[in-house]
């Protein structure tokens, strides 16, 4: 499996890499609150992104079409180096609207394996995705949650709509494909400058009891360069 994984992601790479141009991107486009799009910078951008300043996020284009980037926990501890995260997200274009990518990550620390995949459709101004992430760790040799949840992977849904110059509004939706009462919805607000974006929002598990909740709050930041 992990064998195959790599080499369907390099075949992808080889493929792809003289893929047509994507106009227009702007910062935070790469995903809506949490979740990835198909969307990706131009050749030779990178971004950093702060997730309530516990999560960090550092990610290269080496071409037009790829992203390759670090994601790690904020060094509070000299241990947060166990907690890196290597990443690659590769993108196809079937269309100037329609846009495709596949997704992989490895923490080595912990032997542990997310991959997946998005289609977005839409401009930047206003898109709409689809993907599904898979979580293995070679550690069990078993994927995480199968022997107690029967749960693979994760499906998702995101959109994000320009109403200003500035602004952009973003929504999605996600769930564990076998675990009941695993829907959960992402809303927030996405303020625009040239290269730097800010995003307030809030996260809500649909079903269960939760009392007086209303939503979990979050804040992320992203800076283009």
């Amino acid at each position: 499996m992990k064998k195959f994984l790599i080499s369907s992601m390099l075949f992808i790479f080889l493929f792809t890499s003289k893929s047509f141009t994507q106009e227009g991107y702007q910062s935070g486009d790469h995903e809506t609150l949490v979740f990835p799009t198909a969307l990706t910078m131009e050749k030779g951008k990178f971004y950093f992104t702060s997730y309530e300043l516990a999560l960090l996020n550092f990610t290269g284009a080496p071409t037009a079409t790829t992203h390759i980037g670090v994601f790690t926990l904020f060094p509070i501890m000299t241990t947060f180096l166990e907690t890196a995260s290597l990443g690659v997200k590769q993108r196809i274009s079937i269309s100037d609207k329609f846009n495709v990518a596949g997704i992989l990550s490895y923490t080595p620390k912990a032997e542990f394996l997310t991959f997946g995949g998005v289609a977005t459709y839409g401009k930047r101004e206003e898109h709409y995705s689809i993907g599904f992430i898979g979580f293995k760790t070679f550690i069990h040799d078993d994927f995480i949650f199968s022997e107690e949840d029967n749960v693979d992977y994760l499906v998702y849904f995101s959109g994000a709509y320009d109403v200003s110059k500035r602004i952009t509004l973003l929504a999605e939706t996600s769930f564990l494909a076998g675990v009941d009462n695993s829907l959960i919805l992402g809303i927030g607000v996405r303020f625009r400058y040239e290269d730097l974006s800010w995003e307030l929002g809030g996260i809500r598990p649909l079903m269960g009891n939760l009392g007086d909740l209303i939503m979990i709050p979050m804040i992320k930041a992203n800076f283009v360069f």
